[in-house]
């Protein structure tokens, strides 16, 4: 089968084909992401399988996502802040941009979503 057999909302019986769960692996990130669930066998007992749509990503839980990663971006050159000012080394100008613009985007996050 081709990819373009397998679509949102098709079921199997028995088993599903290896293919339809590559379909799904390929379409992550995309709109039409999806994943195969098992659903309720009919009279028959056979089992059966579902391609259905991945649920909507939680707006919440992707800014606190976003936000740990900016905390740990944060947290690996936090070392540079002591050694200046224990040796007057400068920090990198890069650094203290990509820091400050960390610390104003996990505030907008945070006021955004209430965090």
């Amino acid at each position: 089968m081709s990819k373009q057999q397998f679509y949102i909302g098709q079921i199997f019986v028995g088993i599903y084909p290896p293919e339809a769960a590559e379909f799904c692996n390929d379409s992550q990130g995309t709109e039409s992401a999806c994943y195969i669930k098992g659903i309720e066998s009919a009279e028959d007992g056979q089992r059966r399988f579902q391609i259905v749509p991945n649920d909507p990503p939680d707006p919440k839980e992707e800014a606190l996502s976003r936000i740990r990663e900016l905390q740990s971006y944060l947290d690996s050159t936090d070392w540079y802040v002591p050694r200046s000012m224990e040796t007057g080394e400068p920090i990198p100008e890069e650094v203290k941009k990509k820091r400050a613009e960390a610390r104003e985007e996990i505030s907008r996050l945070r006021e955004k979503h209430n965090i």
